[in-house]
């Protein structure tokens, strides 16, 4: 998604994860582009961190990503891309509990003699994916493979379990919702109707994904429903989202919950992001209120 329309762009984004037990997570992802449009390629960088502090876990993550983007047909565009990063896992054992710790008997906890609370768990390891995306004016579809490498994740280095490469699969088409520009007293000049589906498998995990968003002009509205499954539990997210535009700057705002599900704890989500479209013709905006652009390609 970086080399969509050849924009150079710089972003963050916070979210807040609250579980029905009063635990909490935090996830911060820094991001920047630069569209080198002459070469027809882009390049990116990004951060993320994630901390579940009672816990005691923290991830870190630093990606860099190449696109590269090619006309294959009158308004019709393929992007391939690469990725390639470095990710650091950290546990603190001092925040866990062992079994040696509790006296059945008066309910104390005492210093533990397991030999996992004297050693550091952390794991560092490197991540490779590769991506494709063929898009329009009016549709998008892309698929991403991540983990290709297959890394060791555990912090045990005896153990030998191995990351599942995981698959994306994104698809949008944006309608015109004003096409002749007459329903003015109705409809903003520029509105337009945005939905998508996405499906992700990683490993035993899968979760299927139907958005819809109403553009209108610097405002949108949308909302989502998502199903997530694997062998032992299914399931059902929903969601609503919003942004609003000022000239090259994007605010937008997420927030998801589960349904009752007394099986197993799944967070809702608070989102909120903040973007910079260094595109200088964002200024006058001429229509570019739409997500499916291709006007800066040539």
């Amino acid at each position: 998604m970086h080399g969509i329309n050849l924009n150079s762009r710089v972003g963050l984004q916070y979210s807040s994860l609250n579980y029905k037990n009063g635990l909490r997570g935090e996830h911060n992802h820094l991001y920047g582009n630069y569209a080198f449009e002459k070469q027809n390629f882009t390049i990116a960088l990004e951060a993320n961190s994630f901390k579940m502090s009672q816990l005691g876990l923290d991830e870190n993550e630093i990606k860099v990503s190449y696109v590269y983007d090619l006309k294959v047909g009158f308004d019709m565009y393929l992007l391939g891309g690469i990725n390639f990063g470095w990710k650091s896992l950290n546990v603190d054992p001092k925040l866990f509990i062992f079994g040696d710790q509790l006296d059945i008997s008066t309910g104390i906890i005492t210093e533990s003699n397991d030999p996992l609370a004297r050693i550091e768990l952390n794991n560092n390891y490197f991540d490779l994916g590769a991506s494709a995306l063929v898009y329009s004016s009016t549709f998008l579809l892309g698929v991403h493979a991540a983990h290709l490498n297959e890394p060791y994740i555990t912090f045990d280095r005896q153990s030998k379990i191995k990351e599942q490469i995981k698959y994306t699969l994104i698809s949008m088409v944006e309608l015109d919702l004003n096409p002749r520009k007459m329903m003015y007293k109705l409809l903003p000049e520029d509105s337009y109707f945005l939905g998508g589906v996405n499906v992700i498998s990683h490993g035993e995990f899968n979760r299927i994904s139907v958005s819809e968003e109403l553009i209108l002009s610097n405002i949108s509205l949308g909302t989502y429903q998502s199903l997530l499954k694997n062998e032992s539990f299914s399931a059902t997210e929903l969601g609503v989202f919003s942004s609003i535009s000022l000239n090259n700057i994007s605010i937008n705002f997420n927030y998801s919950f589960q349904l009752a599900n007394s099986d197993y704890n799944i967070p809702g989500t608070f989102k909120i992001g903040l973007e910079y479209n260094f595109y200088k013709f964002f200024n006058t905006r001429r229509g570019n209120f739409k997500f499916l652009s291709t006007d800066n390609l040539r």
